[in-house]
Formats: structure tokens, C-alpha cells, sequence
């Protein structure tokens, strides 16, 4: 005797085998790019990283020829050089004073 098998049953399952390897496929698809996207980041972050390292040694040279333009230390023998006379007691302008000048009038 002879089984005849039904086309329907048949066609559902391969329905729901594409419908469900579609999807896998493309999620596949779409962690490889997600993957590639993430390396290409950590990349960009590995090479700012870098440049910040220069930069910060860069400004480390600044730094130290700033701290020894304004060192106190040849301050003395400039001093010597030009007779100049350190002062005790400073006079300063007064910011105020010119208002009091202005209101007399």
C-alpha cells in the first residue's frame, strides 16, 4: 500500500524553516558589521589616546619653559645689572580715587 504524503504539510515546514532562517541570517549579517563597527572604534580610541599622550607631553614642555621664563632665581643678578631698587611699600593707583576727582566737579 502506497502513503500519499499531503504537499500542504510539507510547504508549511519549509515556510517556517525560511521564515525562521531569514532572520538568523540577517542577524548574523548584522553582528558581523556591528563586530567591524566596534573594532574600527577601538582603533579611532587606540590612536586619540596616542595623540592625547603627545599632547600632554607637549604641554609638559611648555609648562617647564613657562616655570623657567618666570624663575626668580636670575631675578637677583637682573636687579644688579640694571640698579634697580626693590621698593617696600609699594604705591598703587586706586581705582576708586578717580571717582572721587570726577564728583568735585
Amino acid at each position: 500500500m502506497t502513503f500519499i504524503k499531503n504537499r500542504k504539510e510539507n510547504f508549511s515546514l519549509n515556510k517556517f524553516l525560511i521564515i525562521g532562517v531569514i532572520p538568523l541570517v540577517l542577524g548574523v549579517v548584522w553582528l558581523i558589521i556591528l563586530y567591524n563597527q566596534i573594532v574600527n572604534l577601538d582603533h579611532e580610541v587606540s590612536a586619540m589616546k596616542n595623540e592625547v599622550k603627545k599632547v600632554e607631553a607637549s604641554t609638559a614642555e611648555l609648562k617647564e619653559q613657562v616655570f623657567a621664563f618666570f624663575d626668580t632665581s636670575d631675578l637677583e643678578s637682573l636687579k644688579s645689572d640694571r640698579g634697580l631698587v626693590e621698593e617696600r611699600k609699594p604705591e598703587y593707583f586706586d581705582l576708586n580715587a578717580q571717582w572721587v576727582i570726577a564728583s568735585q566737579y
